[in-house]
């Protein structure tokens, strides 16, 4: 199975998705998407939780994570990135009110952004390209596809064309961790992904309202794990 299979199935859905939602426009109640989001949040749980259970290493996960956190909250990640989001929502879709040429990037901008800018992406292609495994894209396709169908009934045909940056950015970063695979162990991968499985467990709580954790501002935790294993062995 190639390395991209994630990403691949990830456009695929958020396609699909927006096909659905433009044939149905506005005939969708809010509650299913509620409900289908609780269900989902479960499932990324699972799959956080499969990962962390795996780990050999249980000091490496926590200061990993614990170092990632101290890291992350000092450079707020997390709130650089939604300035990010901000300014190119405010750019394009804001002046984007009246015209259908502007409706069309307001869509394309608006649901890449959402589909992009997220920890489950960046987790879901290191995933992919250290491990070969995807199960986290899986689960995001599942959730993208979902949120697609909406974000198509309201914003237009942009949200289809929005598969497009999804698999051209979640592609390179597959590739990119794929380039590191070849100087990790099996074992390494392993305490790898359990770093990866607690912060997938931490989207599931956010997903399902449980509890917000600033994931973005523990993704260093995978770089300061990576480093350790590398050079620890």
């Amino acid at each position: 199975m190639s390395i991209f299979f994630g990403s691949v199935v990830n456009a695929a859905a958020i396609a699909v998705g927006a096909l659905v939602g433009l044939a149905l426009k506005k005939g969708i109640h809010q509650r299913f998407e509620s409900l289908l989001m609780d269900v989902l949040a479960l499932v990324v749980f699972l799959i956080g939780l499969m990962s962390a259970l795996r780990v050999q290493n249980v000091m490496l996960l926590v200061i990993s994570l614990a170092a990632g956190a101290l890291i992350g909250e000092g450079l707020r990640l997390e709130d650089r990135l939604h300035d990010v989001a901000r300014r190119a929502e405010a750019r394009f879709v804001v002046p984007a009110a009246g015209a259908t040429e502007g409706r069309l990037a307001a869509g394309l901008v608006h649901a890449s952004l959402v589909f992009c800018i997220g920890s489950m992406a960046i987790i879901g292609a290191l995933e992919s390209g250290l491990s070969g495994r995807h199960d986290t894209l899986l689960a995001k396709a599942l959730l993208d596809g979902i949120i697609s169908v909406f974000f198509a009934a309201s914003l237009g045909p942009g949200v289809l064309l929005s598969a497009v940056p999804v698999l051209i950015y979640e592609g390179a970063m597959t590739a990119g961790a794929a380039s590191l695979s070849s100087v990790m162990t099996d074992t390494m991968l392993i305490d790898l992904s359990a770093v990866g499985g607690i912060l997938i467990m931490a989207l599931g709580l956010n997903m399902s309202k449980l509890k917000e954790i600033k994931v973005v501002n523990l993704l260093p935790a995978l770089l300061i794990a990576a480093v350790w294993l590398i050079f620890s062995h």
